[in-house]
């Protein structure tokens, strides 16, 4: 979270349901933006108390002032005002949570966890969900990258053994169709080519389909193809969506990147920096 955050703001002291809050407003890149404007909004209401508790939070909350300016200058129906919330980009979906009778630290019986299978249920086996060793955490910085070898999709293989002791590689590992035509990578590639740096996109799908997705549209960046998310599974674990592994010329994953922060292309960039210069610090 404190990756994605834009912003924070204090609001003021409010009431909720009667107790003295402070009100605070943070604003947070989406998990996956594909503009800066792509955030979420979060206003939360604390407790004053000895012990601050969250009494109330609305997520992506349409500005209250903006829409009262809006209704007493223009005096608009409510669907008028939907229309013009669309057109300026207001989220329209807002999500409340109200907290009531929290219990700090309670004292709860022995038994209070203690399972009781409902009848007919089976004790789990692993032959019973041989997939289940797929459901494993992510690879991270310092552990060794494993070797792979996968089509791309014009043509040829991309092996990561072979880049060892040569290069630096920026391996992406992407399932939900980001936008290659127009990626940051592309130019970092381009930027980084002649400095030892190699890009590689990985996307867990056959050749007719990321052809199919593209539409005929020329793509420079390299596209590894895993059709069985073997590879994928192996590096990303449990969540495919979208992860970018920094490979040092020794094969150890230097950094990871778990989805597009802001600041996402300047980070990768000075890390790289960092990388191929190795009189510049790197910044952990």
């Amino acid at each position: 979270m404190i990756e994605l955050l834009r912003s924070a703001e204090y609001i003021g002291l409010e009431r909720i349901r009667g107790a003295q809050c402070d009100h605070v407003r943070i604003t947070v890149a989406k998990c996956y933006p594909q503009t800066p404007s792509d955030t979420w909004k979060y206003d939360l209401w604390v407790s004053t108390d000895d012990l601050p508790l969250p009494l109330k939070v609305v997520i992506d909350q349409i500005p209250e002032d903006k829409i009262e300016q809006l209704s007493e200058d223009e005096q608009l129906s409510e669907d008028e005002l939907e229309q013009i919330l669309e057109l300026l980009g207001e989220d329209l979906s807002n999500t409340t949570l109200v907290f009531e009778n929290w219990e700090a630290n309670p004292t709860l019986p022995d038994d209070t966890f203690v399972f009781e299978p409902p009848p007919g249920a089976k004790r789990w086996r692993k032959e019973l969900a041989p997939d289940v060793e797929r459901l494993r955490l992510p690879l991270g910085h310092g552990e060794p990258a494993p070797p792979f070898t996968l089509d791309l999709l014009d043509g040829g293989t991309f092996s990561i053994a072979s880049h060892e002791g040569k290069n630096i590689v920026v391996l992406c590992f992407d399932s939900i169709n980001l936008d290659l035509v127009g990626s940051p990578l592309a130019p970092i590639q381009e930027e980084y080519e002649d400095r030892g740096v190699k890009v590689y996109v990985v996307r867990p799908f056959e050749q007719e389909d990321v052809r199919e997705w593209l539409g005929g549209e020329e793509v420079t960046l390299p596209i590894a193809l895993d059709p069985t998310c073997e590879v994928s599974d192996q590096y990303c674990g449990y969540d495919i969506s979208y992860r970018t592994f920094i490979v040092g010329k020794d094969g150890i994953i230097q950094t990871v990147y778990d989805s597009l922060p802001p600041d996402w292309e300047k980070n990768l960039r000075a890390y790289l920096d960092a990388l191929v210069s190795p009189e510049i610090k790197k910044d952990n």
